[in-house]
């Protein structure tokens, strides 16, 4: 199972990326990501962290993409890697510029998935 740790739900993915994470693992599985309050900090964040990695766990996870408040990513992917690997999207920004009346520029940006990227210590 890939478990997807994120608040990005699956059903929104694009082409690409389910079929890279159907690659790593079958089915995909979704856990929201937790909510972090930014308080949040010692015993109370461990917890939370030891949560989360429970329930990625109970899943039956092979393999997990892990996105969201950057500490808790990393106290996750802490966890997770002493028993499964942890990957996180990479994408492509694409900028877009439109001039519109008046000389205002207006700016889009549209990320494409481009792979996943493991988790690794340097």
């Amino acid at each position: 199972m890939f478990v997807n740790l994120s608040n990005h739900p699956s059903r929104d993915w694009p082409p690409e990326q389910l079929t890279a994470a159907l690659q790593l693992a079958s089915p995909i599985f979704d856990i929201l990501f937790p909510s972090v309050d930014p308080q949040l900090d010692g015993e109370a964040f461990t917890n939370l962290a030891h949560s989360t990695a429970g329930q990625v766990f109970a899943a039956g996870a092979q393999a997990a993409m892990v996105q969201g408040e950057f500490t808790m990513v990393y106290a996750l992917v802490g966890l997770l890697r002493q028993r499964i690997p942890c990957y996180a999207a990479t994408t492509e920004r694409v900028v877009l510029s439109q001039t519109l009346p008046g000389s205002v520029i207006r700016k889009t940006s549209d990320y494409r998935f481009v792979r996943f990227r493991e988790f690794r210590t340097a």
